[in-house]
């Protein structure tokens, strides 16, 4: 849903109301464009925790993005004013918030758009990414969106590395909600069914705060919340 309302504002929008087509479109295709702004999403999420920045500085993260993809830097300033004008004003992707403060349109456009981000990096730099990002609370929505667009991308074996690699974090309940959450989202017949278990055997552990023996310890040192949320995981597994 959230692919096809950006690519539908992205490619559709303006031309089915006026019937006009973009000019940023002479010097990139849409698919860069979409690409371009998942970059600036991330960058955005990573170093602009209040979601917005002035235009200026929309504008030099912009044209250091096109710069490192090979734009030519004559053309540069006027491609840079073509994609602002296409982020604002032709598809309201990007929005005004206060006085020359920009940022996405909503919230969980900016989450969606980074998780792609993610997605199409390599392993190496996906697992360096959420060894940034995975302690911080307004990452989460991020992470989870990552593993969908794994999935939507039908990359299986991405998938099931990017869940084990939650599963394995160093903060045992924290990773276990995550990786049971990621795979509710996307269904467990998305992947192996020993992945499955392991997460489900985990959950558990969290549930009942299991000790070595997988029995419930004597002590309760995990976070209820954790654990009923953990509860709720298997629930919907």
């Amino acid at each position: 849903l959230y692919e096809t309302v950006a690519k539908t504002m992205i490619e559709n929008w303006r031309h089915s109301q006026t019937g006009h087509v973009s000019n940023i479109y002479e010097k990139m295709n849409a698919t860069e464009v979409y690409y371009t702004l998942a970059s600036l999403a991330f960058w955005m999420h990573e170093n602009k925790p209040g979601g917005t920045m002035s235009s200026e500085d929309w504008q030099m993260k912009i044209a250091s993005l096109l710069g490192e993809a090979g734009h030519n830097e004559a053309e540069l300033k006027t491609l840079v004013d073509h994609f602002m004008r296409h982020a604002r004003q032709e598809t309201g992707l990007l929005t005004e918030r206060s006085l020359d403060q920009i940022g996405f349109f909503h919230l969980t456009l900016e989450e969606y758009m980074a998780a792609v981000e993610i997605a199409r990096q390599d392993t190496d730099a996906r697992l360096k990414m959420l060894a940034n990002h995975w302690m911080n609370p307004r990452w989460q929505e991020v992470i989870l969106l990552t593993a969908g667009e794994l999935d939507q991308r039908g990359n299986k074996q991405a998938l099931e590395a990017f869940l084990l690699h939650l599963l394995h974090l160093d903060d045992i309940p924290r990773g276990s909600l995550l990786a049971g959450r990621a795979l509710a989202d996307v269904g467990v017949r998305r992947v192996k069914d020993t992945i499955t278990e392991s997460i489900r055997a985990s959950l558990k552990h969290v549930m009942w705060e299991a000790n070595s023996e997988g029995r419930p310890s004597a002590q309760a040192t995990v976070p209820i919340d954790q654990r009923a949320s953990a509860a709720d995981t298997l629930d919907e597994l």
